[in-house]
């Protein structure tokens, strides 16, 4: 029998001798269906989250083969030495670092097809053909940093130490909240991090960065596995070669994360064209709006619109052009929109939750605060209480209709919460609400001008509607049963008011 089918059928062996161990039935079926049945799924999923999840359960794949793969490790290092077996000890390593490596990718590859059969609808977003390959990689480490150190601890000491840390990081984290031990966790669990994560930037849909991140942890694996190598079998000095191939894989694997630290900062931001397989991102325009979607995200165009479309009818016909553009922005696609978004333009991120209120409040507040010429820095907060284009920017905000009233309130507060309003504010904003439709739109159109002038008070508002002076006995109060503030924390905000808003 030759080598080759020697090395073969021995690598099957260990493969059985894995998946059929107690200690694997014992630990990774949990981690394998513990996603299922407690992670939330995203209603529109998108590509960073896919990711994101992936590299998360790449890891747990990685702390459970650990635990599995030390006990066969130990059996080879200990139990077979002096036994005349065909293949030399460091084939019979490598066999069996092959068959855990196989089984750590099947098991990842396990959670990454689940996670796409459960996704409800089509992963929205680019992601390169190289991230997942990175990803899988990342499971690679457990198992075969098991064999490293077994080799050369020749005990279950490792094994002891790695149990036992799980239970001490949790009880240090639990309890070392504002004392020097939390500072100590943080920075190991930072360098930890820096292991399994090297770059400070994850946006998967760019191939400069997915090609990285795969060969520093393809580069990462085989230092393990070299050092494993590197060993005698007699546990008694290293092999020169092999030891000197594991140092310069350890300068080499230092030097390129240093490098692509630097060329990749926490802040770096990337084009459009950078991204896998796009040129460009067009923009479509619907009922006069302008919507730029990142590559990917084209279907997702329908949630802005709706949510955005309700505002926009409500404000008079000439005033609707100050809502130009609605540009999607990622954590580095775009990046400096967010800081420095153009003019007449809403700004909205690579996260949409169709169960989610907040997701469509977010727009219509910003629709509305453009439309009635509130400023949009929410770095330098003001206080618009006093203003009556406040009560409007919170009427249009909840024009949608058809949202109960419990969600129309609660976009109005969003907005005035947003411009430190009063509770009188709060109040005649909800007054709006009661009013007919057509009796609000039709006094919008004709004093548009006025009633969005920062020196025009709530008063002349309500005097055109026919409505009771703001805080007046006759007026009627805010609906605190319904808005998600009380009476009293409003009344607590103008304690310490902002500047006014110009």
């Amino acid at each position: 029998m030759s080598t080759g089918s020697t090395f073969g059928r021995l690598t099957l062996f260990n493969l059985r001798h894995l998946v059929t161990s107690p200690v694997f039935f014992l630990i990774m079926p949990p981690a394998l269906f513990a996603p299922v049945l407690t992670s939330q799924m995203l209603t529109l999923p998108t590509a960073s989250g896919f990711h994101r999840y992936c590299v998360y359960q790449a890891m747990c794949v990685a702390v459970v083969m650990f635990v599995v793969t030390s006990f066969p490790a130990i059996r080879e290092v200990r139990h077979s030495a002096g036994l005349a077996l065909p293949l030399s000890p460091r084939a019979r390593l490598l066999s069996l670092a092959l068959a855990a490596v196989a089984l750590a990718s099947v098991c990842t590859a396990i959670q990454i097809v689940g996670y796409l059969v459960r996704v409800p609808v089509p992963i929205a977003g680019v992601l390169s053909p190289y991230a997942v390959p990175g990803v899988i990689v990342t499971s690679w480490f457990g198992p075969l940093a098991a064999l490293a150190t077994v080799v050369w601890t020749r005990s279950f000491a490792p094994l002891i130490a790695f149990v036992l840390l799980i239970p001490a990081y949790l009880v240090y984290t639990s309890t070392t909240m504002g004392r020097r031990a939390d500072v100590i966790v943080n920075r190991v669990e930072t360098a930890a991090r820096s292991v399994v994560e090297p770059l400070p930037v994850t946006t998967p849909g760019v191939t400069a960065l997915a090609v990285l991140y795969l060969l520093l942890n393809a580069l990462l694996a085989v230092l393990l596995l070299t050092a494993a190598m590197a060993r005698r079998d007699d546990g008694r000095g290293v092999r020169p070669v092999t030891a000197a191939v594991s140092a310069l894989l350890a300068v080499v694997i230092a030097v390129t994360g240093v490098q692509a630290n630097r060329a990749f900062p926490f802040d770096a931001e990337f084009s459009v064209d950078q991204l896998h397989g796009t040129e460009s991102a067009p923009c479509r325009t619907r009922d006069g709006v302008a919507y730029c979607p990142l590559p990917g995200y084209e279907s997702w165009v329908e949630y802005w619109h709706a949510a955005l479309a309700p505002v926009v009818a409500a404000a008079p016909e000439r005033v609707r052009p100050r809502v130009l553009t609605v540009w999607q922005a990622g954590g580095h696609i775009r990046r400096s929109l967010h800081s420095d978004p153009p003019e007449h333009s809403i700004i909205v991120t690579e996260y949409w939750d169709t169960e989610m209120e907040f997701s469509r409040e977010g727009v219509s507040v910003d629709a509305a605060v453009l439309l009635v010429g509130l400023p949009r820095d929410r770095e330098e907060p003001c206080s618009a209480s006093g203003q009556a284009r406040l009560a409007v920017g919170a009427w249009l905000a909840s024009a949608d209709e058809g949202l109960s009233r419990r969600d129309r309130i609660s976009v109005a507060d969003s907005l005035l919460t947003r411009f430190d309003s009063d509770a009188d504010g709060f109040a005649l904003a909800h007054a709006l609400m009661d009013l007919p439709r057509e009796r609000v739109t039709a006094v919008l159109e004709e004093h548009w001008d006025t009633l969005t002038d920062p020196g025009t008070g709530p008063g002349e508002l309500t005097e055109l509607l026919d409505l009771p002076e703001p805080g007046s006995a006759e007026f009627p109060d805010a609906d605190w049963q319904t808005s998600v503030w009380s009476e009293e924390e409003v009344l607590s905000w103008t304690e310490f008011p902002f500047p006014d808003c110009d």
